[in-house]
């Protein structure tokens, strides 16, 4: 299975290969597709998987993570729903403001963040049924935190969100335990 990230880094790649054990793609803009849709203005892409399955993967506008879609899936191929063929500079672009816009939700709403043993990835959470993750950032330059849904990369924060909590009595006994749940296969 691949992994989508919105950065290109060489650290990058790093850390999702240490999150999402198997993944056969370093983190990108976006994982190489078949092709790319917005049908309804929202960032679709047609993968093939390990095994030379096609899978529509569609972005959670709660998380930011491209999750398979069965039902759209269904509704393509039966000729249900249109859209354009997006070029990958396009749907990049698309993809980049619907993530600021999740990050931005993010933000705003109340989550309760678990302190992890992992010191790349200290606070965990889960929002809409998907993993959440903090990284902490290496070099101060940068902005200090990282948020991931699922294993991707949705943006990053200039520091804690005022809506957000921290539980760091409890710690989870797993290092990075929102890791260690494998992304939804299709």
């Amino acid at each position: 299975m691949d992994s989508v990230a919105a950065d290109s880094n060489a650290a990058e790649g790093v850390a999702a290969g240490r999150l999402w054990q198997g993944l056969s793609q370093a983190s990108g803009a976006a994982r190489p597709a078949d092709r790319y849709f917005a049908p309804m203005g929202r960032p679709m892409m047609q993968v093939r998987r390990a095994n030379g399955e096609a899978a529509l993967l569609a972005l959670d506008p709660a998380t930011g993570a491209f999750r398979p879609s069965y039902a759209l899936q269904n509704r393509f191929r039966e000729g249900l729903l249109e859209a354009q063929e997006l070029d990958r500079t396009t749907f990049e672009a698309l993809v980049r403001r619907w993530r600021a816009r999740t990050l931005a939700e993010c933000e705003a709403s109340p989550i309760l963040w678990t302190r992890t043993r992992d010191p790349l990835f200290p606070y965990a959470a889960t929002r809409a049924g998907s993993p959440l993750a903090l990284r902490c950032q290496v070099d101060l330059s940068e902005a200090p935190l990282t948020l991931f849904a699922a294993g991707e990369q949705v943006g990053e924060l200039a520091g804690w969100p005022a809506a957000w909590r921290r539980d760091d009595a409890r710690v989870s006994a797993a290092p990075a335990a929102w890791a260690a749940s494998p992304p939804v296969a299709g």
